[in-house]
């Protein structure tokens, strides 16, 4: 894999390949095609071949799919992260420990100023990665209440989510612990104006996140338990439809007994209420089109008297009768291979049932050849019989 000489190389491979770029981020959790991908590159396979070598893209087979570090890249700059990880807050954490040991250790007036810069930039991207893995933990699990149709596999997700949540609380409290309890004595000696406004930031951010930590754990215990609620009503639900369906349903359940008991208005029948008019109003002349209306859709529903039909005659009565010839093949097969003569010649001279004629037999002959080509041999002399050319057949 080569890599880029430059960052100006690099923004403007991007920059010349804008469209595709926009098109694979968008379908990151799924593969997009190459004939899609060539649709996208003007139809140049050397634009996309200088993409796979240089590790923008990843080609598997006839798909292609985004770099899993320029995907994350992406996806934490424009902070649309479907992951959550405490993972890199931990190795943070740990490194701003290491650059405070640094800085109280060292002499060197420039070098100490290296790692104040470090502790400072590993301060801001702490908490804005705390802050941005809790917004994306909560808005994964308003998706994965609402999307997931699996019941078990919202239930481990929810439970997993609540884990996450509990870890970043603890990340928080070590934050703390190290920033404002054991480390006093760096932020005492690193008088620095943009290191206090981070520290006031730290606290700041904290405190928005703890409220949304709780709110977090109350929305994940409801979750959980309307999922509990909605699987065990399901299973129920599946319990009543098997029984139904083996009939056994009044015999292994109390249905009866429970609808006995309910009175809900949804087992009870849809009410009627007919409008009686009054007899003033309707002698009026408006109510005269009304009454010519509802007679006209009377008559219109009105059945009509089905025609009878006549009696069936006694000559209609009797049964017909079908005769058809049927020609055993078998036995017509054994006698041909018996008899060491042509086919067609034999068939024209056998005593079939009915009067079949030539064209009858004729069709008897395909018939035969084509049902038992192994026992039939199929010559290549022809002859003439009534106008038809065949192929001579005999016994094989």
């Amino acid at each position: 894999m080569q890599a880029f000489r430059t960052l100006k190389d690099f923004i403007r491979a991007l920059a010349n390949n804008e469209a595709f770029f926009s098109a694979l981020f968008a379908r990151r959790n799924v593969s997009i095609r190459y004939e899609d991908a060539m649709d996208l590159l003007d139809g140049r396979p050397d634009r996309l071949a200088f993409l796979i070598e240089h590790g923008l893209v990843q080609q598997n087979g006839e798909f292609l799919e985004l770099d899993e570090q320029f995907q994350e890249f992406f996806e934490q700059i424009l902070e649309v992260n479907i992951e959550v990880s405490t993972a890199y807050i931990q190795e943070s954490v740990e490194s701003i420990q290491s650059n405070i040991t640094y800085f109280l250790n060292e002499n060197s007036s420039s070098r100490k100023h290296q790692y104040l810069r470090k502790v400072k930039s590993d301060l801001r991207k702490l908490y804005k990665n705390i802050w941005r893995n809790t917004l994306d933990l909560r808005r994964n699990i308003e998706d994965t209440y609402k999307t997931e149709p699996n019941y078990k596999i919202k239930i481990a997700k929810l439970e997993r989510y609540d884990q996450k949540a509990g870890d970043i609380e603890k990340l928080i409290a070590v934050v703390e612990d190290l920033c404002f309890e054991k480390e006093k004595l760096f932020f005492i000696r690193a008088t620095d104006e943009e290191l206090n406004r981070i520290k006031w930031q730290l606290r700041s951010t904290f405190s928005d996140t703890r409220h949304q930590l709780i709110e977090i754990q109350r929305q994940i215990i409801n979750y959980l338990n309307l999922v509990r609620q909605q699987s065990l009503l399901v299973e129920r639900l599946r319990k009543v439809k098997f029984l139904k369906d083996q009939f056994e349903l009044k015999e292994k359940s109390n249905i009866t007994q429970v609808l006995d008991r309910r009175h809900d208005l949804i087992f009870e029948k849809r009410p009627t209420y007919p409008l009686k008019l009054s007899i003033r109003e309707l002698q009026t002349d408006s109510a005269r089109e009304i009454i010519a209306a509802v007679l006209a859709n009377k008559k219109q529903k009105a059945q009509l008297k089905r025609q009878v039909a006549d009696a069936f005659t006694a000559g209609e009565l009797e049964a017909e009768k079908d005769e058809s010839a049927f020609v055993n093949i078998d036995e017509v097969k054994n006698s041909f291979l018996a008899s060491g003569r042509e086919l067609l010649d034999f068939l024209l001279q056998y005593p079939l049932p009915g009067n079949m004629d030539f064209d009858a037999r004729l069709t008897l002959y395909c018939r035969l050849v084509a049902l038992f080509p192994n026992e039939i041999d199929v010559s290549e002399n022809y002859a003439l019989k009534n106008g038809v050319e065949y192929a001579m057949a005999y016994p094989a």
